[in-house]
């Protein structure tokens, strides 16, 4: 919030260079958000398409009631007798290949939800941002300056903490023995 003070402050004094400037980086942010928007999407669309494939190529072959082991906690761990400290579970291919597509279908929805509120974070600030060019009043203009560049900011953190999501949300297929 402090530094949305100073540079709100500053965006008043030096009006047009200034504002110019947050436009710009405002819509660069907006470009690069939506390119790995778009490429996180198509990659979990190529997995689940690939999960989809998996799981028609088991029920064709039959193969999709097999049991393989899973530990509980962590599903790219596949778990022997002498594992002693992990849970082991059973289940069968299937519906193990169906959970990995539930999954990557609910990983999906949570990139959708972070791209909308981001995305109007950034809308936000710059169609507020151009408002305040033509803003003859500095007081006004002060305000909206403040609240523009705290939108930019809150919308930067806001990416940063969608990229460590996306990091978490790894998982890998067992190998079938």
């Amino acid at each position: 919030m402090v530094i949305s003070v100073f540079f709100g402050v500053a965006t008043v004094l030096a009006k047009s260079d200034v504002i110019k400037s947050l436009i710009e980086a405002e819509a660069t942010i907006l470009g690069f958000f939506g390119l790995i928007t778009i490429y996180v999407l198509k990659s979990l669309d190529d997995k689940e398409d690939r999960y989809v494939q998996m799981l028609f190529d088991l029920q064709m072959k039959g193969k999709q009631d097999e049991v393989i082991l899973l530990s509980g906690e962590e599903l790219r761990l596949v778990a022997t007798e002498n594992d002693k400290g992990i849970k082991i579970r059973r289940e069968s291919r299937g519906g193990f290949l169906q959970s990995l597509i539930d999954r990557t279908n609910k990983q999906k929805k949570a990139i959708v939800r972070f791209t909308r509120t981001i995305g109007a974070y950034l809308v936000s600030s710059i169609l507020l941002s151009i408002w305040i060019l033509g803003m003859p009043d500095v007081v006004v203009a002060g305000l909206l300056g403040i609240f523009a560049v705290y939108l930019f900011l809150v919308s930067l953190v806001s990416i940063f903490q969608m990229f460590g999501d996306i990091g978490k949300m790894r998982f890998h297929i067992p190998p079938t023995r």
